[in-house]
């Protein structure tokens, strides 16, 4: 819990200090694509299918000089992933079918980047890299059965989540104060996501890729 505690305290004054400085006030639309990585298996991997969940968040860039920037957002993330499963319809093994499995964790993600950039005329293009905490807000299942079928207990999700955000991007600058750009983004994770509740040697970490639209208004 004092971990936890001061995770928040460092972001509540991380934010603090960049919305002071804030030159640019940026938002974010777009996809995550991602899946569940398992650990502990020998053979079957659980939900490691991809999927396409929509992620948004809101940010500043500050401290901005002429080959680099910092940048902090805040949002809305979905991890998880989906498997092949049989359904059956009825007694008769043969009029089983293959059905999606899907299993999402939903998250309130907070990051701060380091960004180099270049740019050319109204263009500019940028590499960023930066620490990212993803703090779980809720769990999803969508399917024909539930994760309580390992031995009847449901499996534990770690409350916060730790590892980068790289991101590679580019926008242009429609006038002195708006910009339009588009980004892409690699989300890996450090703390594993979840804990079978029966063998903890088998675990599941989050991993996503990001397309994402983003509007910008400079502030000063």
């Amino acid at each position: 819990m004092k971990k936890r505690n001061c995770v928040w305290l460092l972001c509540i004054i991380q934010g603090f200090v960049a919305v002071m400085n804030a030159q640019v006030l940026k938002v974010e639309g777009g996809m995550a694509f991602s899946n569940l990585r398992t650990s502990g298996l020998e053979r079957n991997q659980l939900f490691n299918k991809f999927v396409i969940p929509f992620q948004g968040s809101i940010g500043i860039e500050y401290l901005d000089k002429k080959n680099f920037n910092l940048s902090s957002s805040i949002g809305y993330l979905r991890m998880g992933g989906k498997e092949k499963i049989y359904q059956y319809n009825g007694p008769d093994p043969a009029n089983a079918s293959l059905v999606d499995q899907k299993y999402f964790i939903d998250y309130l993600t907070i990051n701060t980047l380091f960004n180099l950039k270049r740019s050319v005329h109204r263009l500019t293009y940028y590499l960023g890299v930066g620490p990212r905490v993803d703090f779980k807000t809720g769990v999803r299942e969508a399917g024909v059965e539930s994760m309580e079928y390992i031995d009847g207990k449901q499996p534990e999700v770690n409350s916060a989540v730790f590892g980068l955000k790289c991101e590679a991007g580019i926008w242009y600058a429609l006038d002195d104060r708006f910009r339009l750009g588009a980004n892409i983004g690699y989300l890996p994770s450090f703390t594993k996501a979840w804990i079978s509740p029966v063998v903890s040697d088998i675990t599941m970490a989050t991993r996503a890729f990001t397309l994402g639209l983003t509007l910008g208004y400079a502030l000063k």
